[in-house]
């Protein structure tokens, strides 16, 4: 009984642990079930979502909580917003990644990764500042490449920028 006791503890202490690493990690996850329900989530998740996190709830089906996505234009969605429910709810069962703009101007990566039971792992990394320097960057080499193809005196093109169109 005492050797009982123990393993029980220890379950409970290693299940203690999983759920403050998991509560405690920069990124949302988010675990559905095969048949496409919510089954687990930590606040980071909901936290991301704010129009939405009312319907991020275990037991939620992903088609509910995408329609009120649309519904709410948390996310920038391109085309018809019955199709993409349809094609993200599809995505579940697919190993994948993809980055995705929200209304307020965050971008987020979103990987899925599905089990080997059918079900779905999704976690949700918030890339803005990297999109932000990527813009950053585009801008500043645009710059640099004008600054290259001019004379700096009369703001004409420079011989190097006739001889890259020649």
């Amino acid at each position: 009984i005492t050797r009982h006791h123990r393993m029980e503890a220890a379950l409970v202490d290693s299940r203690n642990l999983l759920s403050y690493a998991v509560e405690g990690m920069a990124d949302a996850l988010a675990m559905f079930d095969r048949g496409g329900y919510l089954v687990y989530c930590n606040e980071r998740y909901r936290s991301f979502f704010p129009l939405t996190a009312e319907v991020r709830q275990p037991g939620v089906h992903i088609t509910d909580i995408l329609r009120r996505v649309a519904d709410t234009g948390e996310q920038v969605i391109q085309g018809d917003a019955a199709d993409w429910v349809q094609k993200v709810a599809a995505s579940l069962s697919q190993d994948g990644e993809q980055q995705i703009c929200l209304y307020d101007g965050r971008w987020l990566r979103v990987q899925t990764r599905p089990t080997e039971h059918g079900a779905a792992m999704v976690v949700f990394s918030d890339v803005t500042t990297f999109k932000q320097a990527e813009g950053e960057l585009r801008s500043l080499t645009s710059q640099l490449k004008l600054l290259a193809e001019t004379d700096g005196l009369t703001g004409l093109m420079n011989r190097r920028s006739f001889d890259m169109r020649i």
